[in-house]
């Protein structure tokens, strides 16, 4: 038995502007957020139940803020995403919202032209924040590089970051209104600061498996390739794997083999 009481989810949905988490509590099938890293966007899949036909179809394009957490340890904010698509299934009859982060959308993917001479990296970045009204989280060690010259030649924005973190080994994204650019695996926050540690334990959860893969590995094997020496190193020598056989003489011809087994000289 547990000592503890399981831990009960706490979540709060706004659709463009009005908070429907009371009205959709009891239709609630699952609430799922993915969240994804570089320019890959994070999306909001919402499915509830529509078995009396009372629920309309949100418009696509429409702003939903999504709030996750647990009862008595409060909501964190996911942020803002734009509903892209929106699905009717049944029976039983079932509403499928499917919602992309806001900030991976519109200006930050259209292609641009322009190039930067005798910068930082910090500049750059605050730039682009700046463009697109984000909060720039820049680690300083990386905000100090010096970049001679970078050019954007046809490229959106969010390519654009994803090529500097492609380039410096970071992790650049957008996430909840900032532009986040930090040392991949560092451990630390955009700020420098150290990310706490969390120890998860069985009693962390409601669910475990365990099992042994049906083609656990028993062992190694380890080759070895020896190269040969190339073409050009080799002595040039011409050698037979068998003696040349004489040929059969015609009737008529003049030509005999000769002892060495090659076609000798014709006689007169």
């Amino acid at each position: 038995m547990r000592a503890t009481p399981y831990p009960i989810p706490a979540w709060r949905v706004v659709l463009d502007g009005k908070d429907l988490t009371d009205r959709l509590a009891p239709r609630l099938l699952d609430l799922s957020l993915t969240e994804s890293r570089g320019d890959e966007a994070d999306q909001v899949d919402l499915r509830v139940h529509d078995h009396d036909g009372m629920l309309a179809l949100p418009r696509r394009g429409v702003t939903l803020q999504v709030a996750i957490g647990f009862e008595g340890s409060g909501l964190f904010d996911k942020g803002t995403f734009n509903v892209d698509d929106v699905e009717h299934s049944g029976s039983p009859d079932i509403i499928t919202i499917r919602a992309r982060s806001a900030d991976l959308t519109g200006a930050v993917r259209r292609r641009r032209e322009r190039s930067w001479h005798d910068t930082t990296l910090g500049d750059i970045l605050g730039a682009i924040a700046g463009e697109h009204s984000l909060r720039p989280a820049i680690a300083a060690d990386l905000a100090s590089i010096a970049v001679p010259h970078l050019d954007q030649a046809n490229e959106s924005d969010i390519n654009l970051l994803t090529r500097l973190g492609r380039r410096f080994d970071a992790v650049a994204t957008v996430k909840a209104g900032a532009l986040i650019f930090a040392p991949i695996g560092a451990g630390t926050t955009a700020s420098g600061q150290p990310l706490p540690g969390v120890q998860i334990t069985r009693a962390s959860g409601d669910q475990h498996a365990r099992g042994t893969p049906a083609c656990a590995p028993t062992g190694v094997t380890a080759s070895q390739r020896v190269a040969r020496a190339c073409w050009w190193a080799r002595p040039r020598t011409r050698r037979s794997c068998r003696p040349p056989m004489p040929r059969r003489r015609k009737r008529g011809s003049t030509r005999r083999p000769s002892s060495s087994g090659w076609i000798g000289e014709q006689r007169s």
